[in-house]
């Protein structure tokens, strides 16, 4: 036996990852609506639908964020995405409406990417006797 070829690798993860029958045929059955009202559980397939409905409009807005970067018409030190949406905005590269609709999408994007994030005394048996090497 072969392993795959990256192609097929290319191919599966993007009929996976984009609006196709694939997709829904693998998530026929599976809870993907959002949760609504106080205390409503998260559903990170909801939120990945959430985020898949724009994904042509945000896709288009990285890469001319990121086009303009590599240009120089961006400060060198605006290395995170939310910094280079900012400095495209007072650049006039994005409009006011890019620029809040790329805040607003990658703040889904980041929530749903940081899945284990605990505090750093989460899992301290004695926290009393704790060193933070580095305090925020």
């Amino acid at each position: 036996w072969d392993k795959p070829h990256d192609d097929l690798s290319r191919k599966l993860a993007k009929a996976i990852s984009t609006d196709s029958p694939v997709r829904e045929k693998l998530l026929a059955g599976a809870w993907t609506t959002a949760g609504e009202g106080k205390g409503a559980v998260e559903n990170p397939i909801a939120q990945y639908n959430y985020l898949l409905k724009d994904h042509d409009k945000a896709e288009q807005l990285y890469r001319k964020v990121t086009k303009a970067y590599a240009k120089g018409q961006l400060p060198m030190d605006a290395l995170h995405p939310e910094e280079r949406f900012e400095a495209a905005l007072e650049a006039d590269i994005f409009t006011k409406e890019e620029a809040e609709f790329m805040r607003e999408y990658e703040a889904v994007v980041l929530e749903m990417l940081t899945v284990d994030d605990f505090p750093f005394d989460e899992f301290a048996r004695n926290k009393d006797t704790l060193i933070d090497h580095n305090p925020a």
